[in-house]
């Protein structure tokens, strides 16, 4: 009985000059992400000439499409599998075909490579390496159609006068060090590496992106956009620096003449995530997030405060459990309901030390099962909901929580207080103490 429990599902055969390739694929093992040891090594492929898999010697390994190459015209060949799986000792799955005496069999076709050619049996696994072919001289006519894999020639040298059309197809893997016009708008899939690129001219000195002046009205120079999943960025700026100011972005807004109307960064900009060198926020209202029970009922606006602390990140970071509050004047109510939703595990929470696995993170889990997520607003302006229960308002007048639950009311006196929660910006009149408004205000209790 084999030890792996990854099977040979299927194998897929196909023979041409001088080779067969062989196409496997597996199933089972660990397919949760806790059980990485019990996935796919390897596949061990085994051959002989007779249906016999007691002849049979192993002729290579394989995750996926393997090919036999090096043989001769309509020649027949005999294969059995076997998967290798990443436990320490690795452990070792059922062959495939079960039978010694039932092999895969496949035939090479009746055809002849072109004499002198050099064909994927010839490439297999580096066989054409750098020393082989040191003093190759390739003419532009050769190389008009060669397509050049890494791993298959190593340091190879191709200049640019034996090249006469090139294409992405061409450059698979490879690096291009030279000056380059491109007149084609678009770069799918590449990268660009050192110096300079500028559009509409100009030199610098340091590099640089220069896309020019956009006449058009409401065309922005740069757009960058994406369709991802959770937790993709559109745009992922990185800055490896070890300066305390080596910040990822730093946007300016400059009037000429003026100067510097506007500035600021976004990254370790003096251990701030975001800091303005110039310049003011707005509008502005600050926002925290927060978890509660999925049985919860809650509206947008209405206040909430702490039962617990659910997770914490350092001196900056820490999030906790809410509930609606119910009683009058309640010193932990931390802020108004914004925005509820059902909690993915995959989503970036500032107080959760992130882990390698996050499948794996108890916490995560957790909170998908128990919580929705809350985001809650804590200060800055917005609104609130209030009732009549302590009367009408008027400007400037003060909120603290009411017993009618998640609602606030109008504070008997104007001192802000630990159960302050809110400051009214307009006059109110209710027509029954149990009438709730939405009423514009500055928050005061985050």
């Amino acid at each position: 009985m084999a030890d792996s429990a990854i099977v040979i599902a299927s194998v897929i055969k196909s023979g041409g000059a001088g080779l067969i390739s062989l196409s496997v694929t597996t199933s089972g093992g660990g397919e949760d992400e806790c059980l990485t040891y019990m996935t796919l090594n390897k596949v061990e492929i085994y051959a002989s000439k007779t249906n016999n898999r007691a002849t049979a010697t192993k002729v290579g390994d394989t995750i996926g499409t393997f090919v036999h190459g090096n043989l001769g015209v309509s020649e027949t060949w005999y294969y059995w599998f076997r998967a290798i799986d990443n436990n320490t000792p690795p452990l070792v799955g059922e062959w495939y075909p079960f039978s010694a005496t039932d092999g895969v069999v496949a035939t090479t076709s009746n055809q002849v490579p072109p004499p002198n050619s050099v064909g994927t049996p010839q490439l297999q696994d580096g066989a054409a390496t750098a020393q082989k072919i040191a003093n190759l001289a390739v003419g532009s006519a050769h190389i008009q159609a060669l397509a050049v894999k890494t791993g298959n020639i190593d340091n190879l040298q191709v200049t640019d006068a034996k090249v006469v059309s090139m294409s992405a197809a061409k450059l698979t893997a490879g690096v291009v060090t030279a000056t380059i016009t491109m007149n084609t708008p678009v770069i799918n899939g590449g990268s660009i590496n050192g110096a300079r690129l500028t559009v509409a001219g100009g030199n610098f000195s340091s590099p640089m992106v220069d896309l020019g002046g956009v006449a058009q009205t409401n065309i922005s120079t740069v757009r960058i956009s994406q369709g991802g999943n959770n937790s993709e960025a559109a745009l992922w700026v990185l800055n490896s620096g070890s300066g305390t100011t080596c910040h990822a972005i730093r946007g300016t807004k400059t009037v000429i003449p003026g100067g510097d109307v506007s500035s600021g960064l976004v990254g370790a900009a003096n251990n701030r995530a975001f800091y303005a060198e110039i310049g003011t926020y707005g509008p502005m209202t600050g926002s925290h997030d927060a978890f509660i029970a999925k049985e919860a009922v809650t509206m947008p606006g209405d206040i909430v405060c702490d039962i617990r602390v659910i997770a914490r990140n350092g001196i900056n970071d820490t999030v906790t459990e809410v509930k609606v509050c119910d009683t009058i004047a309640m010193n932990n109510a931390v802020g108004v309901v914004t925005y509820r939703s059902a909690f993915d595990p995959s989503t970036i929470i500032a107080s959760f030390i992130e882990t390698a696995n996050t499948a794996c993170n108890f916490l995560r889990r957790y909170c998908t099962d128990h919580f929705d997520l809350l985001v809650i607003n804590g200060v800055g302006e917005g609104q609130i909901n209030v009732c009549g229960r302590g009367g009408d308002l008027q400007p400037g007048d003060l909120i603290c929580t009411s017993d009618l639950i998640g609602k606030g009311q109008r504070q008997a006196d104007d001192l802000v207080r630990a159960s302050t929660v809110a400051k009214v910006r307009e006059a109110v009149t209710f027509s029954h103490p149990d009438e709730v408004r939405l009423v514009a205000c500055i928050y005061l209790g985050g």
